[in-house]
């Protein structure tokens, strides 16, 4: 027992002592081992951490590169829809203003159809109040022939004609005047046609009055018959003068009727023209 616990001297001490040495220095580096191994094993854990987390972090900012594209997408195709908006509605508000200037048009030629229309209305008016006058206070309806003849007539057109229906406008015109209160420069174109040709008219039926009369009696003495003796004259002396008389009528009822026509065309044509050569400002 004391020879074992005794330290051993010379070179057995050295050699013990180098090798307790080298075994103290062993288990320092075991432990220093240890604590490396710990800490690489901590440095590991936290690297496989640290790129779970980051991993987990790629994951969040692909998701949101991902859904920032998609938002972008759809704002580029919402900016694109909007532009289309933009778009038509620039042509739908050229195609408002073009609806507005032809429809301002249409409302002023409307207007002016309106005036023409009633420019017309009021010469037609007139023109029938005139023909009306004229029928009922010149006496040319209630003569015959031989009255029409005892007319006074005056020359018309360049050449004097000895006797010209046209006289009877005379005396239309001035009936008319009188029962109207118009001056005779104050009548209407319109008016002398009209009247013209309801002269030329009545100078026309009232010889085929009395013929009609005298065909219808059947006497061979009517056409012989004088101005003095034709006309109402010579359809009181026969025995059927309401037939005839009833002809004549329907005769110029019906002139009279184309008379008015053609009274009214020319007032229309004579408003156009003054609409057509009227200066705009």
């Amino acid at each position: 027992m004391s020879s074992n616990s005794r330290k051993p001297t010379g070179m057995k001490g050295k050699v013990h002592d180098l090798a307790t040495t080298l075994q103290s220095q062993n288990e320092e580096l075991s432990i220093e081992k240890g604590h490396v191994h710990n800490i690489k094993a901590d440095n590991a854990n936290s690297s496989s951490g640290m790129q779970g987390q980051l991993n987990d972090i790629k994951r969040y900012f692909a998701a949101d590169v991902q859904r920032f594209k998609v938002q972008q997408k759809l704002q580029e195709a919402e900016n694109v829809r909007l532009q289309q908006q933009v778009t038509q509605l620039k042509g739908e508000k050229t195609s408002v203003h073009q609806q507005i200037i032809a429809l301002q048009r249409r409302i002023e030629v409307g207007l002016q159809h309106a005036g023409d229309i009633a420019t017309c209305a009021w010469a037609f008016v007139e023109t029938m109040s005139v023909v009306l006058a004229v029928l009922r206070g010149s006496p040319v309806l209630t003569l015959g022939r031989s009255g029409l003849s005892n007319l006074v007539y005056v020359n018309c057109c360049s050449h004097p004609c000895n006797r010209c229906p046209h006289g009877l406008v005379e005396a239309a015109l001035a009936s008319a005047g009188l029962i109207l209160g118009m001056d005779d420069n104050v009548v209407c174109p319109a008016l002398l046609f009209a009247l013209v040709c309801l002269a030329d008219l009545v100078a026309v039926v009232a010889p085929l009055d009395s013929a009609m009369s005298a065909a219808v009696s059947g006497d061979a003495s009517a056409s012989h018959l004088t101005p003095e003796d034709s006309g109402f004259a010579a359809a009181s002396r026969v025995g059927h003068k309401s037939r005839g008389r009833s002809a004549s009528a329907a005769f110029l009822v019906v002139s009279i009727q184309a008379v008015l026509r053609a009274s009214l065309l020319v007032t229309f044509r004579l408003a156009q023209r003054r609409r057509n050569t009227r200066v705009l400002p």
